[in-house]
C-alpha cells in the first residue's frame, strides 16, 4: 500500500508509478474521473493506492521509494519460543512424528539402501537418491506450511505434509539458486555469503505461502529481511544453541527443540510480515 502526497498528483492528468515489490506499473487516475483511490494498470498487482489533491506536472513519476514502507516489525525471540513449545504441548504427535521422525527416516531408510546396492549398479543408486530428494523436498515444504498454518491458527494434520508437492520443482531450483549465490558470496571474502543467507533464507516459506517461481521468492524474502538482519543473525545463533542443547541430551532432545525451532522459525517469518501470531491457548 502506498500513500502518495497531494502534490504529487496532476489536476486533470493520470500519472504512473513502479511497484518496488513486483516492478509493475500502476496508473493513478486523476481526482476528476477516479472513484476509487487508485486503479493498477492492465495485468498489475491488486495493491491499493491513496491519492489526494494533486499540484504536479503532467508526465510525471511518482517515487514510490520514499512512500513504500516496511511492515511494522515486532519480535521476541521468547515469545516465538514459547509459542512454538505451545504448539507442541496442543499436538506432540504431529510435531515430533511429522517434523522430525519422518525427515530422519526418509534419510536413514535411503543410507541404509544405499549402502546395500553395490557400487557398479550406479543407476539404481541414483535412482534412489532421486526417490529420497523428492520426498525430502515434499516433506519440507509440508513442514513449513504446516508451521504456517499454526501461526494463522489455522488447523494441520498429517496430510500438510504432501499438499504442497506441485511447488517441489521450484523450492529446488530456489535452493540451487541460494546455494550458488551464497557459495559466491564466501568465496568473496565470506561476509557477502553470510548477508544473503540471512536475506534470503524464507524462500521455503514464501513458496508455500504466496505459491511464486523461484526468482520471486527470493525477491520477496530479501524484501522481508532486509534492514531487520541483526535481529535475524542473533535468533539464528538462539536456535542454534537451542538445539545444541537438545543435541547433548543423548540426542533425544532434538525431538523437542526441533519442531520448536521450526515453528519459532515461522514466527519470525510472519513477524517480518507485520502479522505477529497469536498466543495458543
Amino acid at each position: 500500500v502506498y500513500r502518495v502526497p497531494d502534490r504529487k498528483i496532476p489536476k486533470d492528468r493520470t500519472v504512473t508509478a513502479i511497484c518496488k515489490k513486483c516492478g509493475r506499473k500502476l496508473t493513478i487516475a486523476a481526482p476528476s474521473k477516479r472513484s476509487s483511490s487508485i486503479r493498477p494498470a492492465a495485468g498489475a498487482s491488486k495493491r491499493t493506492l491513496k491519492t489526494a489533491t494533486p499540484k504536479v506536472r503532467p508526465k510525471q513519476t511518482v517515487d514510490t521509494q520514499t512512500a513504500e514502507r516496511q511492515p511494522a516489525f515486532a519480535f521476541s525471540a521468547r515469545a516465538a519460543l514459547r509459542f512454538g513449545l505451545q504448539a507442541l504441548k496442543r499436538d506432540p504427535v504431529l510435531a515430533i512424528v511429522g517434523m522430525f521422525i519422518v525427515p530422519v527416516c526418509i534419510q536413514m531408510v535411503f543410507e541404509v539402501f544405499n549402502g546395500l546396492v553395490p557400487e557398479e549398479l550406479w543407476l539404481v543408486t541414483g535412482i534412489l537418491a532421486a526417490i529420497a530428494l523428492i520426498l525430502e523436498l515434499a516433506v519440507t515444504l509440508g513442514i513449513a506450511g504446516i508451521c504456517l498454518k499454526i501461526c494463522d491458527g489455522r488447523p494441520t494434520g498429517f496430510n500438510d505434509l504432501h499438499a504442497h508437492i506441485p511447488q517441489r520443482l521450484t523450492y529446488l531450483v530456489s535452493t540451487i539458486l541460494v546455494g550458488l549465490l551464497c557459495l559466491g558470496g564466501f568465496i568473496f571474502f565470506i561476509v557477502p555469503g553470510i548477508l544473503l543467507s540471512l536475506w534470503l533464507q524464507f524462500y521455503g516459506f514464501v513458496i508455500v505461502d504466496e505459491k511464486v517461481g523461484p526468482v520471486a521468492a527470493l525477491k520477496k524474502s530479501f524484501a522481508a529481511a532486509n534492514g531487520r538482519l541483526w535481529r535475524i543473525f542473533t535468533f539464528s545463533c538462539l536456535l542454534a544453541g537451542y538445539n545444541f542443547l537438545g543435541l547433548l541430551l543423548c540426542g533425544m532432545g532434538l525431538l523437542i527443540t526441533v519442531p520448536v525451532s521450526f515453528i519459532a522459525w515461522a514466527y519470525l517469518y510472519r513477524s517480518l510480515q507485520g502479522r505477529t501470531p497469536r498466543s495458543i491457548k
